[in-house]
């Protein structure tokens, strides 16, 4: 389960930056604006985090649409031996042909 966010009003990042940054060492921040939130502050590793998770799950998806393609016939299974995979590689093709 998520814990609750850390809030922060728009006045504290103004006049206590540092205290504000400060609060990112336990998560991200929610900045609120008359009680509404406008903006997450994350730290930067957090955000490499989530960035190649994303990355790593579009990856998935990606391959799981490719099965459901050659599953459904929209396109064809390709099987190539270790040359030609190697002779595919070293002419840097993106697509083997």
């Amino acid at each position: 389960m998520n814990k609750l966010p850390q809030m922060a009003n728009i006045a504290d990042l103004r006049n206590s930056h540092l205290a504000v940054l400060a609060k990112l060492e336990k998560g991200p921040v929610v900045i609120n604006s008359r009680s509404q939130p406008v903006g997450v502050l994350v730290s930067p590793g957090l955000w490499d985090r989530l960035m190649e998770l994303l990355d790593d799950q579009q990856d998935i998806i990606d391959a799981l649409e490719a099965k459901l393609e050659i599953a459904t016939g929209q396109d064809e299974y390709m099987s190539l031996t270790k040359d030609e995979l190697a002779a595919w590689a070293a002419e840097g093709e993106l697509v083997p042909g």
